[in-house]
């Protein structure tokens, strides 16, 4: 019995001092982030270029990859213009 309680003790132990290495993934979630921050700072980018091209307070709509229709605030459509990116 009490080379069991040993035991279990020694097990408990191990994993609460042990357990973070064995979890350490926090790499991982830093590359996560800096791709989803990345990610975020484009989509900021896109949005002012497109507020930029229709005006401050017309709406627009991404039809296809880089190209967006300008509407006016009664929904009729305006221009249609693409949004290149820059290296």
């Amino acid at each position: 019995m009490t080379t069991n309680l040993a035991l279990a003790g020694a097990l408990a132990a191990t994993l609460v001092f042990g357990g973070a290495l064995l979890d350490d993934h926090g790499s991982d979630f830093d590359t996560a982030r800096d791709i989803e921050d990345a990610q975020a700072q484009a989509q900021a980018r896109y949005e002012s270029a497109a507020k930029q091209i229709c005006g401050d307070n017309a709406a627009w709509m991404q039809l296809e990859h880089g190209v967006i229709q300008c509407y006016t605030h009664r929904g009729a459509k305006t221009i249609t213009a693409t949004i290149r990116s820059t290296p």
